[in-house]
């Protein structure tokens, strides 16, 4: 679940041994790039998720604690927080 800030998507909620836990996103972070494009609503998650070639992580940055981490997420872990 997402919800949003001034700047990226805040990540409410993530499924326990669902794709984006199995990736390393956490609940609390703030993402706000995917596959090099500012985040601004979930669309652009989606669009980085769809467009990622088949075997290939999508690179997704979060500011995780005050700290910008960046995490290569399956595309599938990509949609699962798109919704």
């Amino acid at each position: 679940e997402l919800v949003r800030p001034s700047t990226g998507l805040v990540v409410t909620k993530v499924q326990p041994g669902g794709a984006a836990d199995r990736n390393g996103v956490k609940a609390d972070d703030r993402i706000v790039e995917a596959g090099g494009n500012p985040v601004r609503h979930a669309g652009t998650l989606a669009v980085a998720g769809r467009t990622a070639k088949p075997g290939t992580k999508v690179e997704v940055v979060a500011v995780r604690n005050r700290e910008r981490v960046t995490l290569n997420l399956d595309p599938a872990a990509v949609a699962e927080l798109a919704g």
